[in-house]
């Protein structure tokens, strides 16, 4: 099991960057050439990569995302990560 968690770690560890690298690449591909507005960029990015995750979250461990959207006190804490935590660090990008 340990050997199986070092290979997917070395697999995100390696997938990362690239796609970091790709996506800026393509970010200013969109901005410079094709035109784009920054605000629709960012928040079409933003809503893909949340609906991305929360579909990961919900395939693999159903039980703890429920657990977590049950619990009212978490919700005011993912309102200020997202806009402070997530929409911030995006939009200065």
């Amino acid at each position: 099991m340990m050997e199986k968690n070092k290979k997917l770690g070395l697999f995100y560890g390696v997938l990362g960057p690239f796609l970091w690298g790709i996506n800026g690449v393509v970010t200013q591909y969109l901005l410079k050439v094709v035109d784009i507005n920054v605000n629709w960029l960012l928040s079409v990015r933003l809503l893909f990569a949340g609906t991305a995750l929360l579909l990961y979250i919900f395939l693999t461990d159903r039980k703890k995302l429920f657990r977590l959207l049950a619990n009212k006190q978490v919700y005011f804490q993912m309102i200020i990560f997202i806009i402070f935590g997530d929409f911030l660090s995006q939009y200065t990008y």
